[in-house]
This record gives C-alpha cells, structure tokens and sequence, in this order.
C-alpha cells in the first residue's frame, strides 16, 4: 500500500526533482507509459490489492477459539480501514494538494506543479 502514496505525492515529488523512487515514474520507465497511463496502471493495481484482501477476508480460517476469531475478524478491519483513512487524509491535509483536495477528490484532477527535472525520467 506505501508505494500508493506515491499516486497523491507524485506532484510535489516532481515539482521538487525528487521522482526516481516514485511507483509513478517506476511504472512510466517499466512499461514505457506515459504520465496518464502510469497514474491508470498504478490504480488497477491499488484495486487488484483491494480485490485481494476483500477475498482474503471472506476466507479467514477460524482458529477454534471466539476470542481469537473476533481478535482476527477485528485486525483484518483495522487493516482494511487504514488505507481508505490515509486516502481521506491526503485529500483533507494540505500535503499533497494544497487547499484544492477536496476539488481533487470529487473531480480526480490535478493541476501538475512546473516541473524541477525535464521531461526524459
């Protein structure tokens, strides 16, 4: 999930010269991708991740003990719940978006910072 905060730093990353690690430009240089396409394949792999713990989920083995059950069914909330509660934060904190998060959010579109490096990554 880390390498996702890369989607919403990518920006700021950029607009500092500071991309090389970046899940953003690793795709744009693995898959020969342009900018669009690597933000597209970075998001149907957030949701194959997704799509993966919600099945992972419905098939958690029971352990015998209730105890231990609903200590496991409760973890596997909290695990779920963390990457959308850090979605709702990178959007609500002024980090990656500046004042315009919510906009981001409900239109999925950013204005990219001038860039610091040229275009070649």
């Amino acid at each position: 999930f880390i390498a996702f905060q890369d989607v919403y730093s990518f920006n700021v990353e950029n607009s500092r010269g500071i991309v090389e690690n970046n899940i953003i430009t690793v795709l744009m240089k693995n898959f020969n991708l342009d900018l669009q396409g690597a933000f597209d394949r970075a998001g149907e792999m957030y949701n194959g991740l997704v799509d993966d713990f919600l099945s992972s989920c419905d098939s958690i083995p029971s352990f015998g003990d209730t105890d231990i059950d609903a200590d496991v069914k409760r973890y596997a909330i909290a695990m779920g719940q963390w990457p959308i509660a850090n979605i709702v934060w990178s959007f609500e904190s002024l980090r990656y978006f500046g004042t315009d998060g919510a906009d981001a959010r409900e239109k999925r579109l950013i204005q990219l910072k001038p860039r610091f490096v040229d275009d070649e990554y």
